[in-house]
């Protein structure tokens, strides 16, 4: 029986889980049991541009050496705009291990669009021929077996053309923007803001709810005892109620944002952020002066102000964005009885995986900062006094000139060219490769070595007696570990140079919460021992009777 896999992407809209990805999925697996294929694998992507590279490990090289996707990439100017498709990426890498017959997706442009001049759809595209796997459009039921070099070629072009297309009507829309902005037309989805007929008028019962938090707000009552106000008092509940959000209840954050809003007391700002009268608002909540108080009244940050910040700032997660669950999903920070926990959301058995970051978990990880700190160390010493490698480097591009030079002395016919010519390009690449090794040693000539050892042995006093800036802690974090994985029985350290270390995780409590090993710094972290390469770190199980779990060592 043939195989497939199916991928399905939406490409804007709120929700994670969305309806269209849901029906596409149905549409694909509808046509494989039609035609009697057995599907493996289903994938997605929400709120993914169709321009993105997939995210695996092969679809970020790709993207690293795409000129033209560079270019695009550099140009988008979106907020929370994702960098990759990472659903995409894991579908590429199941084809690559099961081989299966065919790629399912509802429309061929759900696996996505070339941007101007960039080589996504020719990678796609070689990449499925590479694996033998056809590419079938389920919308208009064709089967694309990459075997039609003209039919490919005309696929790039259309593409092409619809991106084109695309950004076309995208830059005559921030265009239209920008001109209604600055002829003072409002139009905005803010709370209780009707626009129609190219009109704004405001809903009644949210009307008052806007006229209450203002009065409240210049009455001097705090964002906190507005939103209580409006939750939950009975007083307060008849004025509110028809009001209310579609059910759901007010925070601190939709008073910011109503506060906020001139369009209420019916001015509006322009395309550079100049305040004007609406031409198309006729009757305002509020008057201007009453907007303009309310800006002016300092607005206090302390400590229970707004639910779930206790003293008004972020909490400080160095390692957010480095943790991950065995299913190969990021896993995310919660607040678990005041304790850090990172936990995985995804379905199956890892659902609920978990991990605290606690005291142990941070001197763990610091063990490897102290390591990556010391090879820091060691790269100054070795720097230091210079070693001569600019002038090998000279000598040996000189050497492959004069070698070049001569067999293209030797070319005199086309049988020459044809004999030579993949010689002469082997020796002008290996020529440009040393090339760039010399600009890089000539840039790290000039820099003075001295200076970064002794930040960097300062970096390990602090980080040894824990001042060290929660800004450098973040860097050294950043510099040292590629990505943790949170097994059941251990973690898995990826570190920046490629090794990797795992841990194991032992039961602590009655609760059976399984915690990571003790971190004992044992030496390296004098001046000048790093280059001895000698142990750096211990990690043991204080139930194990004194006997070491695991040796880590800077060798």
């Amino acid at each position: 029986m043939k195989t497939a896999i199916i991928y399905a992407r939406q490409s804007f809209g709120q929700e994670e889980n969305s309806v269209s990805i849901s029906n596409q999925v149905a549409d694909c697996e509808a046509w494989a049991g039609r035609n009697g294929i057995k599907v493996i694998g289903r994938y997605s992507d929400s709120n993914c541009s169709s321009e993105l590279y997939p995210g695996n490990e092969e679809g970020r090289r790709a993207a690293d050496a795409d000129r033209g996707y560079k270019m695009w990439k550099k140009e988008q100017r979106t907020a929370g705009r994702k960098e990759w498709k990472e659903g995409l990426g894991r579908a590429l890498d199941h084809i690559a291990q099961a081989h299966p017959d065919y790629l399912l997706v509802y429309t061929q442009n759900r696996l996505g669009r070339t941007a101007y001049n960039s080589n996504l759809n020719n990678y796609l595209t070689s990449y499925l021929m590479a694996n033998g796997c056809s590419l079938v459009d389920v919308a208009n039921n064709s089967i694309m077996d990459f075997s039609d070099r003209i039919m490919n070629a005309f696929h790039a072009m259309k593409d092409a053309l619809d991106y084109n297309s695309v950004a076309e009507k995208r830059r005559q829309s921030m265009e239209a923007i920008a001109r209604r902005r600055d002829e003072y037309r409002a139009w905005s989805n803010a709370f209780g803001v009707v626009c129609k007929d190219n009109t704004v008028s405001f809903d009644p019962a949210k009307a008052e709810v806007v006229r209450f938090i203002f009065d409240k707000w210049l009455e001097g009552w705090s964002m906190y005892a507005i939103m209580k106000e409006l939750n939950g008092n009975p007083a307060t509940r008849e004025l509110v109620q028809e009001g209310r959000r579609k059910g759901r209840q007010y925070y601190t954050t939709n008073i910011v944002h109503v506060l906020a809003n001139p369009l209420y007391a019916g001015y509006c700002r322009d395309s550079q952020g100049r305040l004007g009268r609406a031409v198309n608002c006729a009757e305002p909540i509020i008057d201007f002066a009453t907007w303009k108080a309310a800006q002016e009244r300092e607005r206090p940050r302390r400590a229970g102000q707004y639910p779930g910040r206790g003293h008004g700032h972020r909490h400080f997660l160095p390692f957010s964005g480095k943790i991950y669950c065995p299913c190969g999903r990021r896993m995310v920070y919660i607040i678990d009885k005041k304790k850090d926990v990172y936990i995985c959301r995804n379905g199956g058995d890892h659902k609920m995986q978990r991990i605290v970051i606690d005291d142990r978990f941070r001197k763990c990880m610091e063990a490897f900062m102290h390591y990556r700190a010391g090879a820091m160390v060691a790269e100054a010493l070795a720097k230091k006094g210079g070693n001569g490698e600019a002038a090998d480097l000279e000598c040996r591009i000189e050497n492959l000139k004069q070698e070049r030079l001569a067999k293209m002395r030797l070319v005199k016919t086309d049988a020459d060219v044809s004999f030579y010519g993949p010689v002469m390009e082997d020796l002008k690449a290996q020529e440009n490769a040393l090339h760039e090794r010399l600009l890089k040693v000539k840039a790290e000539a000039m820099t003075n070595w001295g200076d970064v050892e002794s930040r960097t042995l300062m970096l390990i006093h602090q980080l040894k007696c824990g001042t060290l800036p929660d800004l450098e802690y973040r860097k050294l974090v950043a510099m040292t570990i590629d990505r943790i994985t949170v097994h059941e029985d251990h973690v898995e350290v990826k570190l920046w140079n490629g090794r990797t270390v795992e841990l194991p995780r032992t039961v602590q409590d009655k609760r059976g919460q399984r915690m990571l090993p003790v971190a004992e710094v044992l030496e390296g972290v004098e001046y000048g021992s790093w280059s001895k390469g000698i142990l750096v770190a211990r990690f043991h199980d204080p139930k194990a009777k004194g006997a070491a779990v695991t040796l880590y060592s800077g060798r």
